[in-house]
């Protein structure tokens, strides 16, 4: 199986910075296959102290035939398992990872998996220098992933970003996405999230907002919950955003309720205050604790417990 000549060039700089007291291995001759170069690496691996061997990509390695597991497969059996090395292969094309230990690939029982999951908003705005309010923007614009992440400048606004990763038609944020706006002209996707960004960001947040809670509680006076989710009718006539109960999918003791306010303006006031009271009304007869999310802020004076996008995030 021959290395492309990109695989070849990323393997012997990877030797380079690996193993410098060996680089002249990789720089002497080049491998013209995997098989060689892993025999290579072989060569150059301590056999008295622990070793990491990391493989990003593999994904664009893998084939339907399994050239390239059955390759490393031997190489691992043959020689690089005799020393003391893990091994590492990296992947964001999950069904592609899944595949590589499906019955019938080599490495079938093998491996043991682990799924990474997305940066957390003090992750996004340790990273980007945002605001706890700020930061759970992000943190939904870019979905955690790390590579988006990275091209969010230092405390640089929302529209700014938008504006440069839309016009570029390679940014990851467009590829990842898979956006339905990316084959419109980027100045019409953006004007479009724009309109629409407000709506969206409310109903996107509240997923992370209750897991905040759910990492966050005991605080403020409310006790921790089990299940941290939300409760709706069919009709839409009694929405609480917020629910803090003992158990699921039928609770048999609710713990607290709250309503979701994420706008740049206006506070969580005495009118939202009364609405949340009235659907407490339809669900439960019980003083049930009711809580304020706000982006903003809470005027409502009589509200049980109120929570900041500051509060939420030194839950991460």
């Amino acid at each position: 199986m021959p290395l492309r000549r990109a695989s070849s060039d990323c393997f012997r700089r990877s030797g380079l910075w690996a193993f410098k007291s060996e680089a002249s291995v990789f720089g002497e001759a080049a491998p013209g296959n995997w098989a060689a170069a892993f025999r290579q690496l072989a060569g150059i691996l301590p056999g008295d102290k622990a070793s990491v061997i990391v493989i990003d990509a593999l994904p664009y390695l893998m084939d339907a035939s399994g050239a390239f597991e059955s390759v490393l497969q031997r190489a691992w059996d043959r020689e690089l398992s005799r020393k003391p090395v893990l091994l590492i292969l990296i992947g964001s094309d999950l069904s592609m990872m899944e595949t590589l230990t499906s019955y019938g690939r080599p490495f079938h029982q093998r491996g043991t998996q682990m799924t990474v999951g997305p940066l957390n908003p003090a992750d996004v705005s340790a990273m980007a220098g945002l605001s706890a309010a700020d930061a759970f923007d992000a943190a939904l614009i870019t979905g955690g992933l790390p590579i988006i992440c990275a091209r969010w400048r230092h405390g640089e606004g929302t529209r700014s970003f938008l504006s440069r990763e839309l016009a570029n038609p390679v940014s990851p944020l467009v590829v990842s996405a898979q956006l339905s706006l990316a084959a419109e002209f980027p100045d019409h996707a953006q004007a479009r999230i724009e309109r629409s960004w407000s709506d969206w960001r409310g109903r996107a947040v509240e997923p992370l907002v209750r897991e905040s809670l759910a990492r966050l509680l005991p605080d403020h006076g409310i006790p921790a919950a089990p299940v941290v989710g939300g409760y709706w009718t069919r009709s839409n006539d009694v929405e609480i955003d917020v629910v803090g109960a003992d158990r699921e999918p039928v609770a048999k003791q609710l713990l607290f309720l709250g309503s979701i306010k994420w706008f740049n303006k206006g506070q969580f006031d005495e009118h939202d205050l009364v609405a949340l009271q009235r659907h407490r009304d339809r669900v439960t007869d019980g003083p049930v604790p009711l809580i304020a999310i706000s982006r903003s802020g809470t005027s409502a004076t009589h509200v049980d417990a109120a929570f900041t996008p500051a509060d939420l995030i030194t839950a991460w």
